[in-house]
């Protein structure tokens, strides 16, 4: 059964873990804490990584929920300003509550992922594909039957 970490049973782990993320040598935190120099290395290596992904998700949560609250909040303004428009029948303000509104919209969906603008790329576009393509079908050019069943799974590939 492996031993139990001498550093995570410390009652001082969060200085010890400051201590260690600030770059102390860890020598000299052994020292101070009255620890092998082993076992805070060993717990710097092994678990210390573990704490940082923890709080860094943490944290990029937080950083995401504040994003999106700011994001509702800015559609929610842009309602009320389209909604201003069209009850004093003011053209400018309704059309403007339509445009804001519809960039919100885009950025939320963007914030959330459900916006994917990322390139489409299509393989039979490719110059490298054409050029595998040909030699594919240049080296099986003896074979009319076997180039037949080629070209048909290929054709297939494109639907």
């Amino acid at each position: 059964m492996p031993r139990a970490c001498a550093v995570c049973d410390h009652p001082e782990r969060d200085s010890i873990d400051a201590a260690i993320v600030a770059g102390q040598s860890i020598r000299g935190i052994a020292r101070r804490y009255n620890l092998s120099k082993d076992s805070v290395h060993r717990h710097a290596q092994n678990h210390i990584p573990e704490t940082l992904r923890k709080a860094h998700a943490v944290k990029e949560s937080a950083r995401a929920d504040e994003l999106l609250e700011r994001v509702e909040r800015l559609i929610s303004e842009a309602e009320e300003l389209l909604s201003f428009g069209k009850d004093e029948k003011q053209a400018k303000a309704w059309a403007s509550g339509i445009s804001e509104l519809r960039k919100c919209l885009e950025l939320l969906a963007r914030v959330t992922g459900e916006l994917d603008e990322r390139p489409t790329i299509t393989l039979a576009m490719l110059p490298e594909w054409v050029e595998v393509r040909t030699l594919i079908l240049g080296a099986i050019d003896g074979y009319p039957e076997v180039k037949g069943k080629v070209i048909d799974a290929i054709g297939s590939l494109a639907n």
